[in-house]
C-alpha cells in the first residue's frame, strides 16, 4: 500500500520535534487512552506536528497504514501499532 500523501507531508517536518514529543503522542493515544488505531485525513491544515509523529513513527517501524478510505473529497487514512510499536510504546512483550 502507498504512504497517503498527509505522510509526505509530514516527513518534511520530522525535525522540527523532538522523539521525545513523538513517543509522548503514541503513548498517550494508545497507552493512556487504549486507542486502537490513529487517523489522519488528506487535509494538512493544522495536522503539521500529528503527520509528521505518524511519519516518524512509521520510519521508525512502531506503526503501519492499514487502511485508506477515499470518499472523493479527502482520505482518511488508519495507523495501528505494529509488533515493535507495541513493545515500545505499551511495553508488552
Amino acid at each position: 500500500m502507498d504512504e497517503p500523501a498527509i505522510v509526505d507531508y509530514g516527513y518534511q517536518y520530522i525535525g522540527q520535534n523532538s522523539v521525545e514529543e513523538y513517543r509522548g503522542v503514541f503513548i498517550r493515544a494508545f497507552r493512556n487512552n487504549r486507542a486502537d488505531f490513529v487517523t489522519l485525513d488528506s487535509n494538512p491544515r493544522g495536522q503539521k506536528f500529528l503527520a509528521a509523529s505518524v511519519a516518524w513513527a512509521l520510519q521508525e517501524g512502531l506503526l503501519y497504514n492499514d487502511c485508506n478510505e477515499d470518499d472523493t473529497q479527502q482520505v482518511v487514512s488508519s495507523f495501528r501499532l505494529t509488533e515493535k510499536g507495541k513493545k515500545e510504546i505499551l511495553g508488552q512483550l
